[in-house]
C-alpha cells in the first residue's frame, strides 16, 4: 500500500532537492548496496529502498534541465553502486546464499534498472555522458557477458 502512495505522487522539485539536502541517497546507498550483502539481512527493505530509488530516478528525470549537475551526478554515482551490487550478487558463490525469494529479487532489480530505469534516465545529454564512463560501461559489459575470463557472467538471467 505504502508502495503505491509513494508511486503514484508527482515529486515536485523542492522534493527532490530536499531528499538530496538531507541525506537520503546515502541512506538509500547504504541500505541497497552494503546491507543486501550481509547474512541474514530482510531484503524487504532492500527491496522498498529500491523503489524510493526508482522514484528518485524518475523524479529527477522530470526536473533534470532545473537540477545541479552535482545532484544528476550522485544519483547516477547511486545507480552505478546498485548495478554493481546486484552483479556481485549474481556471482555463483553468493547464488548458493540467496533464499529462492531473495533470487527472484535480484533478478527482477535488475531487469528492471536495465530496461527500464536506466533507458528513461539517459534521455538527457548531460546523463548519457555520465553514463559513458569507464566504470558503466564495464559494469555494463559484464552484464552481457564480457568478463575477464570470457565466460558469461549471468549463467540464468
Amino acid at each position: 500500500m505504502f508502495t503505491a502512495f509513494v508511486l503514484s505522487l508527482r515529486y515536485q522539485l523542492q522534493d527532490v532537492c530536499h531528499a538530496f539536502d538531507c541525506g537520503l541517497l546515502s541512506v538509500i546507498q547504504d541500505c541497497i548496496v552494503h546491507h543486501s550483502h550481509s547474512a541474514g539481512y530482510d531484503f524487504s527493505l532492500t527491496q522498498a529502498f529500491t523503489h524510493l530509488l526508482h522514484v528518485l530516478v524518475l523524479s529527477c528525470v522530470i526536473h533534470l534541465e532545473k537540477l545541479d549537475v552535482s545532484m544528476v551526478e550522485s544519483i547516477v554515482k547511486v545507480l552505478h553502486s546498485h548495478l554493481d551490487s546486484l552483479l556481485s550478487l549474481t556471482q555463483p558463490s553468493k547464488l548458493d546464499e540467496l533464499a529462492s525469494g531473495e533470487l527472484q529479487w535480484v533478478e527482477h532489480s535488475l531487469g528492471e534498472l536495465l530496461s527500464f530505469t536506466l533507458p528513461s534516465f539517459s534521455n538527457n545529454g548531460k546523463v548519457a555522458c555520465l553514463l559513458a564512463s569507464y566504470e558503466w560501461t564495464r559494469s555494463l559489459l559484464l552484464v552481457v557477458g564480457v568478463g575477464t575470463d570470457q565466460l558469461p557472467r549471468l549463467l540464468d538471467l
